[in-house]
């Protein structure tokens, strides 16, 4: 190979990594300003709160580490939708600020709303369960919940927002190639299969358990298009 040709191929690679370093810088800076805009937005509704109140939120955030909490007023389902897509943890919990406010003021109301926040894990296992499903914070398979939303309403009741997730035939092929490689080879096979692969997504809505549970049974996957899945772990929305 010439000089030319050489530098030439040394130029085009530098400016190939330096684009890329651009796009990566670009990515981090969205999730960023996402990340610093929602917590101001999150502080200014939390100090409208009681000290009773805010008290209450902190407790609940110390019991569920794997949980995020919002706090908000809105009684639209997609506004709601929309709070919760900001969640990078397996749940997401919506309460409105009159709600923190009566789990506050009475303890044994405090109590029964936590049972349904454990009801709704409970709920997710079985149905991972009954379905085949896995959740997207562990293995992988075929279909997963990949984020599920809890919205404690004002009357007591309890309204879940649930983001299905079904790997593309390709992408499950190549994650049971990557079982099968040697221990030393599977992290690099695994990475492989994760860096453009599609998914099909869809999201859920009920009032109980029994609805989500034939919701999810009706779910005609075959209807729903392919997405491309650039990286694994990110945050899923719920705004579809």
């Amino acid at each position: 190979m010439s000089t030319i040709n050489t530098s030439y191929a040394a130029m085009q690679y530098g400016m190939n990594i330096a684009q890329k370093i651009r796009q990566q810088d670009s990515r981090k800076a969205d999730t960023g300003e996402k990340v610093k805009e929602t917590g101001e937005t999150q502080s200014t509704e939390t100090k409208k709160l009681s000290k009773k109140a805010q008290d209450v939120l902190k407790k609940l955030k110390d019991k569920y580490g794997n949980m995020d909490f919002f706090v908000s007023d809105t009684t639209d389902d997609t506004e709601a939708r929309q709070i919760m897509s900001r969640g990078t943890k397996e749940y997401s919990v919506l309460l409105s600020s009159d709600e923190l406010e009566k789990m506050a003021e009475d303890d044994s109301y405090y109590n029964s709303r936590v049972k349904d926040i454990d009801g709704a894990v409970s709920m997710s296992k079985q149905i991972n369960g009954q379905f085949g499903f896995d959740s997207a914070y562990g293995k992988e398979n075929g279909t997963q919940i990949a984020q599920i939303g809890i919205r404690l309403n004002d009357d007591g009741t309890t309204t879940y927002f649930v983001e299905l997730e079904k790997l593309s035939e390709k992408q499950k092929e190549r994650i049971e190639n990557a079982k099968e490689k040697k221990a030393e080879d599977a992290k690099k096979a695994d990475k492989s299969a994760e860096k453009a692969e599609t998914v099909k997504k869809t999201s859920v809505q009920a009032n109980s358990m029994e609805e989500l549970q034939e919701k999810i049974r009706n779910i005609d996957w075959d209807s729903i298009k392919e997405e491309t899945l650039q990286t694994k772990g990110g945050k899923f929305d719920f705004r579809a």
